[in-house]
């Protein structure tokens, strides 16, 4: 969750797809601290976990795994208070990492320095060579 200083907050919820093939990130806001909420609207972001961060300049940094090859690690940014996702502008941070379960169970987090500089982590099994079993 992200909160504005006028009250408004921004909730980002992981789902799971019955059906295994997709993971789409949901997101609910609330316009009054948290008391009432607006019902979840599914994003067109696909991962998980995933971190939400509100930046200095207003925006928000979604960031999460992706676990469909390429897997890996990336980011999404909302620039209108969680509203929309720029998901046509998805920041890849890395895509060569095996699609399963192996990214971190935590997933990647997000941090602002003092300059503005976004510092970004996580953990990930590297590919060195893709065979049958790992899709």
């Amino acid at each position: 969750m992200v909160s504005f200083p006028d009250g408004r907050v921004v909730a980002m919820i992981r789902s799971d797809d019955p059906e295994g093939e997709a993971y789409y990130i949901y997101s609910a806001i609330s316009d009054d601290a948290g008391r009432t909420w607006k019902p979840p609207v599914r994003t067109p972001i696909l991962g998980q976990p995933l971190r939400a961060l509100l930046l200095k300049s207003g925006n928000i940094l979604l960031t999460y795994a992706y676990r469909t090859v390429p897997a890996g690690a990336r980011a999404c940014i909302s620039y209108d208070r969680g509203e929309t996702w720029d998901i046509e502008n998805e920041i890849r941070l890395r895509d060569d990492i095996i699609a399963t379960y192996w990214i971190s169970p935590s997933g990647p987090m997000s941090v602002q320095l003092s300059d503005g500089t976004i510092f970004t982590a996580y953990s990930v099994v590297k590919i060195v060579e893709i065979k049958p079993g790992d899709m």
